[in-house]
């Protein structure tokens, strides 16, 4: 999941809604909270390593060569 492609967030809606009629609990932990090392070169790329890399932090970029 590429968080600069719009379709991400219809896919993360479906999912979503699908977990809250499935789960009965107030809060799920979902984890994968990790950030895929191809959306920070996709976001470069695109020039919106402004935007994204204060996300990411200098310890999600440095380990492939970017560093904001």
């Amino acid at each position: 999941m590429n968080p600069i492609v719009n379709s991400t967030y219809d896919l993360l809606t479906k999912l979503f809604q699908e977990v809250l009629d499935l789960f009965i609990d107030e809060y799920i932990h979902l984890g994968a909270d990790e950030v895929d090392p191809s959306c920070c070169i996709t976001c470069l790329r695109a020039g919106l390593d402004a935007n994204f890399y204060p996300h990411c932090g200098p310890h999600s970029t440095g380990h492939i060569g970017i560093h904001p």
